[in-house]
């Protein structure tokens, strides 16, 4: 019943994109791992450059919600009053700013897309609960990132501010 709760509460309260699970085509898009797309079975490859494509968004940080999110090239981590969450991330494409993560309770497939304005972080969860990564890991981003006050399903997209 917490679980549930927990759910909606963040359902209800956190910028959720979408009015649901999205029911998403998978255009099966190629990426170039080059041009920074990151799987987790190669997140040690090199670019042309000879530097490994690490996920730039890795750090912790907090939100205006009081949630603590902590981001590796491996895990996202939502830590707050309402319990932990962690995803285990499958992909990611700093390019493209998103990462398809693994819930760890249930084992569904997200999307989290980022951007920057302004030199601040923000991201918009906007595929949950999918029962297949490819569904998750769509070609086109889903929000909408020049519409921070209403481009994550109708809601703001939540900022991220570096830990201290």
């Amino acid at each position: 019943m917490k679980r549930l709760w927990t759910a909606w509460l963040m359902w209800a309260l956190l910028p959720a994109c979408g009015d649901g699970p999205v029911e998403a085509a998978n255009d099966s898009e190629e990426t170039d791992n080059d041009a920074g797309d990151g799987k987790i079975e190669d997140a040690g490859a090199e670019t042309d450059t000879g530097e490994p494509t690490l996920l730039e968004i890795a750090g912790t940080y907090t939100t205006e919600w009081g949630q603590t999110i902590t981001v590796s090239e491996s895990e996202w981590t939502d830590e707050s009053e309402w319990g932990t969450f962690n995803f285990a991330i499958a992909s990611y494409n700093n390019e493209k700013k998103y990462l398809v993560a693994q819930d760890g309770e249930d084992d569904t497939w997200n999307r989290f897309e980022w951007t920057f304005s302004s030199e601040t972080l923000y991201y918009c969860q906007t595929v949950f609960g999918e029962e297949e990564e490819a569904d998750a890991d769509v070609a086109e981003n889903l929000a909408d990132a020049d519409d921070l006050g209403a481009g994550c399903g109708g809601y703001p997209w939540s900022s991220l501010t570096p830990a201290e």
